[in-house]
């Protein structure tokens, strides 16, 4: 029998680099977005780019909650046998209780996602930017658990330490990452607002602002990357379900 889920790493990890590709290439043919780095959302807030992002994300939605209860009931049912025979210690239930925690970040994180590709920010900035925390921070918590948890499993089926190593490095490079965007996104939006009316989806070397913008948005673009490639690392393990 073939298993079919271990393709969920390996979409998470393809689908949604694909998927910003693509409105970013429509954004920038229709002159919606200057060509070099914009913000991964301006390149999904215009139509008709906006609509072909928002399917996209919902779709990477729905990809990536199945990869998160699957990624539960793998490490919920590694330790039922030990359950059933009363062996559970402090430390496994411990252990069970963040796996489940981890679930309920990584679907709220999920939500985050949605909500960016549904509210667009010319249109409901608020709940966009609330989408967007939610997305990578939440996402980066969800990341750094399993990270965690995947070295209390060491006996797990797939499991290996040079994929557990990776985990920890992706997920203290997306850290850095995270930090930086909010910096310099901070800096950049107070330099280009004080500046006149200029569009911000037009943001150009000559504008107040601009290397601290460039900043922001390659550190956006290698979170997404750094976040594919942690899922992918789950190719392995995913393998191993039945």
């Amino acid at each position: 029998m073939v298993n079919k889920v271990c393709i969920l790493p390996f979409l998470l990890a393809v689908f949604l680099p694909v998927s910003f590709l693509i409105t970013y290439a429509v954004a920038v043919k229709v002159g919606h977005v200057y060509a070099a780095f914009p913000y991964i959302s301006d390149t999904g807030s215009l139509p008709p780019e906006s609509c072909i992002f928002g399917q996209f994300v919902n779709i990477y939605a729905v990809i990536a909650a199945l990869f998160m209860f699957v990624r539960y009931s793998q490490i919920r049912e590694h330790y039922r046998p030990v359950e059933e025979l009363g062996g559970v210690t402090p430390s496994r239930r411990r252990k069970l209780l963040a796996n489940k925690v981890a679930l309920v970040i990584g679907l709220l994180g999920d939500l985050g996602a949605s909500m960016v590709g549904n509210f667009q920010d010319h249109a409901v900035i608020e709940a966009h930017v609330v989408g967007a925390f939610m997305a990578f921070g939440l996402g980066g918590i969800y990341a750094w658990m399993q990270s965690v948890i995947s070295y209390g499993v060491t006996s797990l089926n797939g499991t290996t330490k040079c994929c557990r190593h990776i985990r920890i490095v992706l997920c203290s490079t997306y850290t850095v990452l995270f930090i930086l965007m909010i910096t310099f996104t901070t800096i950049s939006m107070r330099l280009f607002k004080g500046k006149g009316n200029r569009n911000p989806k037009m943001w150009k070397p000559d504008d107040p602002g601009y290397d601290e913008h460039l900043v922001a948005t390659i550190t956006e673009w290698l979170m997404v990357v750094m976040l594919s490639l942690f899922f992918a690392t789950f190719y392995k393990e995913f393998k191993q379900v039945v």
